[in-house]
Order: structure tokens, then sequence, then C-alpha cells
């Protein structure tokens, strides 16, 4: 089959800005009188337990005392910050999502007036005992009088809409944390003197505010006989962050007795966090010595100008000397991590992940494509002593170093000029992150680290891939007994378990930093290329080609966005049934990485420096990630082919390659229909019939990446891309020339669409992505392509916007019938002023027929190309 180069759009033009989306739910509001009756004793208990603790902190340090006041307020408020800062004696804090509650006074009602299931909003600020007093005679005069002061119309919706009151406690820094459970932990198998933590302080605006408080923490540490270790402090992204260690007795006090330890209830701190949890797992054996792939062999020119390096990789130190790595990398270790490897045996999972992306899976040698770049490595973990599985140490974030603090000073490296050197891989367009913090599940909140990503991307035009996290736990099937289980076909055994897998996706979230915006998040779907027997001990959970792996998550982004967006092949995970009675559940258990298959075949260490030959099996998100990268680095190149044309250079010249890049992968995403009907059989129901879309994206996220179309067009499919960048209301409008050969054919036919994008953000802001764009048009009616397959409102909320319009009615075209399509941009979370670089790319094809889609179009563009010409 002929392939073609894709096509360039013709320049848009300006369009009409659509209207802004209604409000949403009304919202029910007491009287002021009622809502003052409900809280006027709250306010006299917070006045009370600030004077109590007003004259403790006076006379230890003489600072003013401040606490975190917390307005839990149903719904949201516009500008409320603005509002609270013009009140002396706050500092605004942040906002974010709150839980779920019932209030009888205020509550949401939908078009209907139906009251429908409310969500707090939490407006955190900090606040002396004068601003507390301020506040409250505000509401007593507003009460009495129904006046507001100017500029403080905001506060009087939070009266209005104020569900609770409080401050911030104890239990809300660690809450959800896994600062005790890694204590835990750490008191029973590690014998160390001390036990390390994080503390992420309440980011202050003022310099010389965060230094008071940064002594604050010090002397609390101190003070029990513990050691301050690091500190971090990031404007951009509002972090300021402390690392500690504390004498084991310590912590178990506070283990025993948390509400009465002065460094757990220092109001300066937001939360405390486990540290050295951001780790990729091991694997139980070495691998065994298997025979060389014939791997190209490298020129001694390799790095010219026109080879240098567009793919990075954070991880462990890498094996170098393996066969399949040698004269591969570029590797960079400023930190001298290697350092703290005691052997090869050790460097596991950068060696796996740098094999992914230079050879991928190595059990299909007959289709290998070596990558032929060199990929530059930065080591960001090490062999950790708590950390043992197997007798060998985990690799993780060193426990001396904060992530944030390690990952800023890696990228800013690569593109910025340091201590007289230059920067060290300017050309890096990549970054593959497969490592994640097990404790950090992402709910609403960003975590910093993601918002540190997210900040490096925009800054630097750098697309970040990152793993979703692996959840290697056991599935326990409940109601059904070993016998029965044993009786279950292979389609009825996957419909279990994808319904346990279903029931349990709260605890089945992404690790932090794969809610990163700006990233793309990979999860892995159940293949590998794996040929050989299977032991007859060893169970596979799933037989539906193209589905949802167990161990990724299931799940959405932030504001409800695709995310993770793509899934790439993560190796067939294998389990093994440990259930041991007739009265228990049947209880799976994870195979882990071996020897003997399935799974992706990788490169791996073995426990002396001279095994350069070990190959074994892995699966995981991680690898999935790794290959997500590696087809990122053939579609560079695709991308500098289309760029040796001087039309289609100036067209893709108006955003950054990463950014092309990204819009490059995700288009190849979409959902095979197997493991669609599967979910749609087991979870559609009648009340879930206009939001079950909702459900597949947390399934399969935007779908599997087709890698065949995205570099190139076959006779039957026509790409089309451009680059361009938005303000603020702007719209850009594009002509797709459609094919006449799908005018009155009822052939299956699609209209692709994909649009993306590095967005500022707002880190202190509920909606915090500070660029919202979207496609609108593109499902025209005369090509009979109604059909989305994913939830609309769930593609307009990240940093990808990404439809599939499918159909087989018969068309109605015309000659000369162009399909419209329109970008549209609007600023959010209070970030203004910004212009937004975009890549857009949109396919029409017919798989399966034998229409001469790509000519007809390319000739169609021709003449709307000559016709604009001529206009000019």
């Amino acid at each position: 089959m002929d392939k073609h180069p894709h096509l360039i759009f013709p320049p848009p033009f300006n369009g009409t800005p659509p209207k802004p989306p209604r409000g949403g739910p009304t919202i029910h509001k007491p009287g002021a009188a009622q809502q003052y009756q409900r809280f006027d004793e709250r306010f006299k208990e917070l006045n009370q337990q600030f004077a109590e603790f007003s004259a403790l902190k006076q006379s230890t340090d003489g600072l003013v005392p401040e606490r975190v006041l917390v307005l839990e307020v149903i719904g949201s408020i516009a500008n409320f910050e603005k509002a609270i800062r013009n009140v002396p004696g706050f500092e605004f804090l942040l906002s974010t999502v709150g839980d779920e509650v019932e209030d009888e006074f205020v509550y949401l009602l939908d078009d209907d007036g139906k009251r429908i299931d409310s969500t707090t909003t939490l407006y955190i600020t900090m606040s002396n005992r004068q601003g507390l007093a301020k506040l409250l005679s505000i509401w007593t005069e507003y009460k009495d009088s129904g006046h507001i002061p100017r500029g403080l119309a905001k506060l009087r919706d939070a009266f209005l809409q104020l569900h609770d009151l409080r401050f911030w406690n104890s239990s809300d820094r660690i809450k959800n944390t896994g600062l005790l459970d890694d204590w835990y932990y750490r008191l029973q198998y590690d014998s160390a003197e001390f036990i390390p933590f994080e503390a992420e302080l309440w980011f202050r605006e003022s310099p010389s505010h965060r230094q008071q408080v940064e002594g604050r923490i010090k002397k609390l540490i101190q003070d029990c006989g513990g050691v301050f270790v690091n500190r971090y402090v990031f404007e951009e992204i509002r972090y300021h962050g402390v690392l500690g260690r504390i004498p084991r007795q310590h912590a178990q006090s506070i283990i025993d007795c948390l509400t009465e330890n002065d460094l757990i209830r220092c109001d300066d701190t937001m939360f405390f966090r486990p540290v050295g949890q951001c780790s990729a797992g091991v694997s139980d054996d070495f691998g065994e010595d298997q025979p060389q792939l014939n791997f190209p062999e490298i020129e001694d020119d390799y790095l010219t100008d026109d080879t240098l390096p567009v793919l990075a990789l954070f991880d462990g130190y890498p094996f170098t000397n393996h066969v399949a790595l040698k004269d591969r990398l570029i590797v960079d270790d400023p930190d001298q991590l290697e350092s703290r490897y005691f052997n090869s045996g050790e460097q596991s999972h950068g060696t796996e992940m740098a094999s992914l992306i230079l050879h991928g899976d190595m059990g299909n040698e007959t289709g290998y494509q070596p990558y032929t770049r060199k990929v530059y490595v930065r080591p960001i973990m090490a062999p950790s002593d708590t950390f043992v599985v197997s007798r060998r140490r985990q690799e993780t974030i060193p426990e001396d170093m904060l992530p944030l603090d390690l990952i800023h000073r890696a990228v800013k490296r690569l593109f910025e000029p340091e201590d007289g050197f230059s920067a060290a891989a300017p050309s890096i367009k990549v970054i593959n992150l497969s490592v994640g913090d097990m404790f950090r599940l992402f709910d609403t909140e960003m975590s910093p680290w993601a918002k540190m990503l997210d900040w490096l991307s925009y800054k630097y035009n750098v697309l970040f891939v990152v793993s979703a996290g692996n959840h290697n736990k056991r599935i326990v099937l409940k109601g059904i007994s070993e016998d029965a289980f044993k009786c279950l076909s292979d389609y009825d055994r996957e419909r279990l378990i994808l319904s346990a897998l279903h029931q349990d996706r709260h605890s089945q979230r992404m690790m932090s930093p794969a809610e990163s915006i700006n990233a793309i998040t990979v999860k892995g779907y159940h293949f590998d290329n794996y040929s050989g027997d299977i032991h007859p001990n060893l169970i596979d959970p799933l037989v539906t080609p193209y589905m949802v792996s167990p161990f990724s998550p299931i799940t959405l982004g932030k504001n409800f966005s695709v995310k993770p967006e793509l899934m790439m092949p993560g190796g067939r995970q294998m389990y093994t049934n440990r259930t041991y009675s007739q009265n228990q559940p049947v209880e799976l258990i994870p195979r882990a990485a071996s020897s003997l298959g399935p799974g992706q075949k990788v490169a791996c260490v073995g426990p002396h420096p001279a095994d350069i030959t070990r190959y074994h099996f892995t699966t995981g998100t991680s690898n999935a990630a790794a290959l997500a990268t590696r087809r990122l680095g053939f579609l560079y190149e695709t991308l500098t082919s289309l760029k040796s044309d001087a039309t289609a250079r100036a067209a893709l010249s108006k955003a950054p390659d990463a950014v092309i890049m990204k819009a490059m992968l995700i288009h190849g995403a979409q959902f095979y229909p197997e493991p669609k009907i599967q979910l749609t059989e087991l979870f559609k129901t009648e009340e879930k019939t206009n939001t079950f879309k909702s459900d597949l994206n947390q399934f399969l996220g935007f779908g599997v990446v087709d890698e065949d179309r995205i570099h190139s067009c076959n006779d039957q499919q026509a790409t089309m891309l451009y680059t361009n960048e938005l303000e603020h209301e702007g719209c850009h409008v594009y002509q797709f020339p459609l094919p006449l050969c799908l005018n009155a054919t009822n052939v299956n036919r699609r209209v692709i669409v994909t649009l993306a994008w590095f967005a500022p953000t707002n880190p202190a802001s509920i909606k915090y992505n500070g660029a919202k764009l979207w496609v609108s048009g593109a499902n025209k009616q005369d090509l009979q392509v109604p059909e989305g397959d994913y939830y609309h409102s769930h593609t307009q909320n990240g940093t990808a916007f990404h439809a599939v319009y499918a159909g087989k009615k018969v068309s109605d075209l015309s000659v000369g019938d162009l399909l419209t399509i329109q970008v549209n941009c609007r600023e959010r979370a209070g970030v203004t002023g910004k212009s937004i670089k975009y890549a857009l790319m949109v396919t029409v094809d017919a798989p399966g027929s034998k229409l001469p889609i790509y000519s007809q179009v390319k000739t169609r563009l021709e003449a709307v190309v000559k016709q604009q010409l001529s206009i000019l």
C-alpha cells in the first residue's frame, strides 16, 4: 500500500468566537439572618481558640500569631481571592475542591429545579486574630443593614453559600498523605536512627515571611532532637518545602498521639508527607543470558548536528555496558548518583526503560526497528536502604533530595547555561518520566510535582511523557468459590475481573505526577510480543484484544479531563490464584517480572558486571510510557521530513515541535471495537445511557495509538496539519476539502480531530488550567459522522482536544464542499494576556475501503490554495 506525506491546511481566517457557556447549576441560598444564626456560635468558638493560641504563641517566639482559616462553600465564588485580600489581616493561600456534602440550607439545583449533589469549594486563607474579628464585623454589618463595603461583595456570596468554617488542623496535614503508613513500615523494617519526612509549607507571598516560617519549623524539628536536611522554594508554582528527620521514638509518639505534637500542629505546614516514595519496582530475578539481537552498528560520527538527541530519560542509572545500550546513551550525572549503587545488579529500572525506548519490545525480533539517535539520560533515582525487595534495594528519589528541586535543576540544565558551561542538551523535545508516588493518588488537587512539570513544559516547550502508575495489587473476586472460578471460561473470567476493577476504581487512580495537564500520561493495555508457552499455574486475566491492563489506573484528570490520554502496550500481566479455602473469595496475586514470559522483553542487569547480554520480561505503565516516548522519537523524524518543504515549514513554525509531536501522537488514539463492546455490555445501564462514555474514557482514555497512520497517509486517508496561536476569545476557521468519492456511499468513514497545546497555569486557582481550547464544527452532518467516541465535556478540559467521529450512512456531498473546523480559545483560572500556541491535526478516512480519498483531497487542496492566492 502506498504511503503519502501529511498535507498542510491552507491558512485559516478569523471567525466569530462562540458565546460563553451558561453559569451552571443554580445555588439555593438562605437569608443573611439565617446564615448568621447558623455560624454566630462558630465564629465565637474560633475567636476563643485563636485567643488561646495567641497567648501560647506570643509567649514562645514573640511573632504575630496566625492560623489557617478554611471557608467551605457550596459551589464556587468568582474573584473571592481579590475580596479576601482586601480584608486587613488576611492572606489568600489557595482554593481547592472539597468533599461532596449534604446541606439543609445551601444546595445546588439543576435546570429543572431538582436538587443535585453538592461539592464544597475550600477557600483557604492565612489570618491573624484581628483579621478574623474584622471578617466577623463585616458579616454582622451586612446582616444588620444589608450593606457590604465596596470591593467586598464576594464576601457576601461566601457568607450566603457557607457550609462550614474551621481552622486547618493536624488531621488535614496528614490526611491521605501516606505519612503514618510510611512511618509504620520504617519503624517495623528499618533500623535507622532517624525517620525522614517532607513538610510542604503554606506558600507565603513575602520572602521575609517565608524565612520566618521556615525558621519556626526548623526550630520545631531541632527541639525534638531531629535534623533539618534540605529546603526548596519555587515561587512560580507557589511551593515551599523542607526535608527533615526526627528520632524513631519521636515518630512513634506522633503515631500514638497525633494532636499533642507541636511539629504536627504547626500552622505553617500544609501537609506532612513521606519521602523516597517516588519510585519504580524491581524484578524478582536477574533474568537469563539470551542470544544478542542483531543491533545496528553506530557510526563514529554519530553525534552530528542533525542527530542531536531529542529524547531524554529521567530515571535510575542505566547499565551502560549492556550490549543493547552500549554507545547509545548520553548519561549526565551531576548529582553523582552512580556512586550510590553498590553493584551493577541494582541498575534495574533505568536499564529497562532505556532498552524499551531504543529497541521496543524485543520479543518481536522479526519486526525490529532501531531508534537511531542517542538518548540523553539524567539519573534521578538511586537504591534505598529502606525499601528492599527480594534482597535488592529499590530505586527511589534519594531521601536527602526534594523531587521538585531535583526535577527543576535537571530540566533547567538541559536548556540553560550553568556555571560557565553551555546547556547540556537544548535539542531535547521529550522527557520520559516513568516514576510515581504510590502514596499520592490524584483526586482533585494537583500535586506540587505535577505543577512543576506543567510549569517546565510551558517555560521550556518540552513534552513530558509520564507513566500513570502501577496498581500491582491483588484482585479479589467476591461471591464466587474457587471451584466455580476454575470452571469459568476465559471470557467469563475476564468479565468478573473487569467488574472487580470497576468496583475498586476509586483506589485505582493515577500516581503523582501523572495528573500533569501539559504532559502526555500513558497507561498500559494487555499486550506483548511473547510467543512462548505460559506456565500452567499462571492465570491470564484478559482475553479481549486492546483491553486496559489490570495494573493501569481507571480514572479521569483535573476538572474531569481525559487523563491518562493514551494506552500503549504494557505487557501481559500474569496472576496466580492464592485462594486457600473454599470459604474465601477468590484472590489473584500479580506475578513480578521474570526471566520466563509473558511480558515485554527488555535488557536487564545481572549480578555481575560481566553479565552484559541478559534479558527478561516485564510489564507496567512504565513500559507503556517508554514505548510512547520511543514513538515520539520516530515522529520527530517524520516532522523533520515534513519541514523539508518550505510551505510546510512555514505552516508548522508557529508552535514548538514538542506541541506538534504531542498532537501527532494523540491523533493516533482510537477505541478498538472489542474492548468498547465488552465494557458496554458490562457497565452500560439505563441510568447511564447519557454518561456511559465517561466510563469508557476512565477505562480506555482516548484509546490505543494506531502507530501507522500518524506517520503518513494511505490511499484511503488524508491528514492535514497546521500550527498557530490564539489569544482570549480568539477563533480560527480552517477548511478541509472533502473528497467527492464519499458522496452517495455507505462505507465506514471517520473524521478525527486533534488539537494540542501547552497551557499556562494558576497554582492557587481551583480551575488551574489557564487556557481552554476546543474545536467545533468538525462532525459535519453531510458526512454522516455524528457519533463521537468520547464524553464531550471531558474533551474540553485538558490540553489536548481529541475527537473521533464515525458513521456509515449515505453521505450527500457536492463538488467544492468543505469541512469547516473552528478552533476556539478562552482564558481561565485568572490567567490573562497569554497567547496560546497550538497544533491542529485532522484526518478524513474510510478504513477498509478502496476510495481514493488522499488523491482527491490533495487535488482539491491545490485548487483551494490557488483560489486563496488569487484573492490576495
